[in-house]
């Protein structure tokens, strides 16, 4: 397998969705604690990955707002493409995410069979709808021969000013 060093997870759903992605990103860092992982999300969730300690940084994509249709579709797909990602995950199920990551050359690109953008995959792992959510999206660790059998809940990491 080749060295990864930089990885992408794509997760442009909702808040919820992003949240009970956490797991997948945690457990990527204990495997690949030198390797720097980046998230793209939607804006209302941006804030909510600012602190987490296993997140390199957030690309925030307005894909309703100003990054809507072709010319944001084009931003997004030049900052991936000069950040040589070695892999991507794609837990949202999404043609535009699958088309993304394969147009900007990720070499491995991890999603679920079940999904239309399966065709820009290099690897499908099953999507196995009686799992929960968290262990569902842990399952795209297969794609890369990591099994993972241990319960993880998301950690979520507010500022001291949200804290307060």
């Amino acid at each position: 397998m080749r060295k990864i060093e930089n990885i992408l997870v794509i997760q442009t759903a909702f808040i919820g969705d992003v949240i009970l992605t956490l797991p997948l990103v945690q457990v990527l860092k204990e495997f690949f604690a030198f390797s720097k992982i980046d998230v793209v999300v939607v804006p209302r969730s941006a804030e909510l990955l600012s602190n987490h300690p296993a997140i390199a940084e957030t690309i925030v994509y307005d894909k309703r707002g100003m990054d809507a249709g072709l010319k944001g579709f084009w931003r997004l797909l030049q900052v991936i493409r000069k950040r040589k990602y070695d892999l991507a995950l794609l837990p949202h199920r999404s043609m535009r995410s699958g088309l993304l990551v394969f147009l900007t050359g990720v070499p491995l690109r991890i999603g679920f069979s079940k999904s239309m953008a399966r065709l820009f995959y290099s690897k499908s792992v099953k999507y196995q709808k009686d799992l929960h959510e968290i262990e569902r999206n842990l399952s795209l660790l297969d794609g890369i021969g990591i099994e993972h059998h241990q319960k993880v809940l998301p950690n979520l990491y507010p500022s001291e000013q949200e804290r307060k």
